[in-house]
């Protein structure tokens, strides 16, 4: 038995863990120590429903199967009626089959071994939060959405640098989806292997087949960031239904904390239906200031009425800070947030399909991406 060691005042929350390979185990103890409350384990090396404890409180019951554990489905078919038993399956076994059997049989979630830390303290807190705690938080999911109305102004590197600092910064679940109509700048920067597009995410994700399209998505250098992104692949779909969006979002936000939206400016009614959802719209300019009028038709027209945050891309303060106000003027806006220039630090970046902030933290463009998802996770 392990105890964890938050304020040992607080109650301890039973975990209760069924595997016979005791690498497993040490990893599950060594993972479980990062949980942010109080907890106790009971290990044992078979699955037997008897040596859980017929206690009143929920308790969470993490089970080693595998496609020939017919009695232990059948046991935990029984036993997760109850309320008080919330199963995680664990399986070398990553068939789909095994995944819809588990969730079928009244699993919270299934997890395939070797177990990786950020999806299974993601997935015990999951539980821990909506299950037990019943969503105490003060915090809601929340979607931001990046825009611009000119090409090459480094919208895709900026949503993808902010969101990775969001997961960072929160030590949650974030999504990054890509809506670049099959552009590809995304999965070719980060050199992904796709999946399933976003069309064909958004247009077919429902509550029956979520949590088995979403462990499909690739991460990010496996983080807590999670990609949906276009690509080359043998499901493609070209076209969004824009009907589609409202009801996705919703659902994907019980599965992560933020979601950071990638958008493409020609795409009027999806983009409508992003911006309807969002807390915040970034807007990015770039610094040459080519386009101004063109910027201050889209965000007086196509954004209007939305809470827009201005982000001023490779910001020189030498060139740039004659012309601020008159850019302001033109645009009849505010520049909220200025990214400085630094062709070397981006470059080095995309070249090694990394965040700026792994090249180099201590960087100015890092440190402002790192304040900006900290202001976000701090407002709640």
């Amino acid at each position: 038995m392990i105890c964890g060691n938050i304020n040992t005042m607080v109650k301890s929350q039973l975990i209760v863990l069924f595997d016979e390979e005791e690498l497993t185990k040490t990893l599950i103890e060594t993972y479980l120590k990062d949980l942010s409350f109080n907890f106790e384990v009971l290990k044992f090396n078979e699955f037997d429903e008897t040596l859980i404890p017929a206690t009143d409180e929920k308790k969470i019951i993490i089970a080693n199967v595998s496609q020939i554990n017919k009695d232990v489905f059948s046991s935990i078919s029984k036993l997760s009626k109850s309320k008080n038993n919330l199963f995680i399956m664990i399986s070398y076994d990553k068939s789909a089959d095994l995944q819809v059997k588990s969730l079928r049989n009244g699993a919270k979630d299934f997890l395939p071994k070797p177990l990786i830390q950020s999806d299974f303290t993601n997935s015990v807190m999951k539980i821990y939060r909506e299950e037990i705690m019943q969503n105490v938080e003060n915090s809601t999911p929340k979607l931001f959405t990046v825009a611009a109305k000119e090409k090459s102004v480094g919208k895709t590197f900026f949503a993808l640098n902010f969101a990775k600092e969001l997961a960072d910064a929160s030590k949650g679940r974030v999504l990054l989806i890509d809506f670049n109509n099959n552009l590809n700048d995304l999965s070719y920067l980060l050199n992904l292997n796709i999946k399933y597009n976003t069309p064909y995410f958004i247009n077919r994700i429902e509550e029956a087949n979520a949590q088995i399209f979403i462990k499909n998505l690739d991460r990010y250098k496996d983080s807590s960031l999670y990609i949906m992104a276009n690509g080359n692949v043998r499901n493609e779909e070209t076209k969004t239904d824009a009907t589609k969006i409202s009801p996705a979002i919703d659902l994907l936000k019980k599965y992560f904390k933020y979601i950071v939206v990638d958008n493409a400016p020609d795409m009027q009614d999806v983009n409508k239906a992003l911006y309807k959802k969002s807390e915040d719209v970034f807007y990015i300019l770039s610094s040459s200031f080519s386009q101004s009028a063109k910027n201050a038709d889209y965000l007086n027209k196509e954004l209007f009425g939305m809470p827009i945050k201005i982000v001023l891309n490779k910001y020189n303060s030498k060139k740039d800070d004659a012309i601020l106000n008159k850019l302001e003027k033109e645009l009849g806006r505010q520049i909220n947030i200025k990214i400085p220039k630094n062709i070397v630090a981006i470059s080095t970046a995309q070249s090694n399909s990394s965040t700026i902030k792994e090249v180099g933290e201590q960087l100015d463009i890092a440190k402002i991406y790192v304040q900006l998802a900290q202001d976000i996770v701090g407002r709640g």
